[in-house]
């Protein structure tokens, strides 16, 4: 009876065991989640946004009490700069490059990006590297400054690419 008793708990414990490892097994991803976070919640901490593309085009806008200014003298649209805003907290990985897709990507990112440097009072925020869109036209190729590879970002229940609301004009 007593090795019985003894056999029942050894049992227990390696189940218990088994389960425990299991779970920390799922809870572990392959992508750093350094370089796959994308958006920023706080977007009323964003003080200052940079955007630059390949063609040497430009604009800087920066916050003030009242408003938002565009290269330090003109009053922005504040309905495009609320869809920035909108986008950089709500937009998501939807999956990472195919490996068979990823050197054609960074090599057309390389050619065709926008470069979105984000900050706060406190300094430099993030940097994004945004690239075209995917083949369906549902998603955008996007990279964090640093990062070794591109992700297809989107924003839950949005049909569309985000390339767009990253502009320079």
């Amino acid at each position: 009876m007593k090795q019985l008793l003894y056999q029942i708990i050894i049992i227990t414990i390696l189940i218990t065991l088994i389960i425990i490892g299991v779970k920390q097994k799922n809870n572990n991803s392959t992508i750093r989640t350094d370089k796959r976070n994308f958006s920023i919640e706080d977007t009323l901490g964003i003080n200052k946004i940079e955007l630059t593309n390949r063609n040497l085009e430009s604009i800087v806008l920066q916050r003030t009490p009242q408003q938002w200014i565009l290269n330090d003298s003109l009053i922005a649209n504040q309905y495009s700069v609320n869809l920035l805003l909108k986008t950089i907290k709500e937009m998501r990985i939807k999956n990472p490059v195919a490996r068979s897709a990823l050197n054609n990507i960074i090599k057309r990112m390389a050619v065709q990006n926008t470069k979105v440097t984000i900050y706060s009072s406190k300094g430099d925020i993030k940097t994004l590297f945004v690239g075209g869109e995917t083949a369906d036209q549902l998603g955008t190729f996007m990279m964090i400054e640093g990062a070794k590879e591109p992700y297809v970002i989107h924003i839950p229940g949005f049909n569309g690419y985000l390339s767009s609301r990253f502009n320079c004009k």
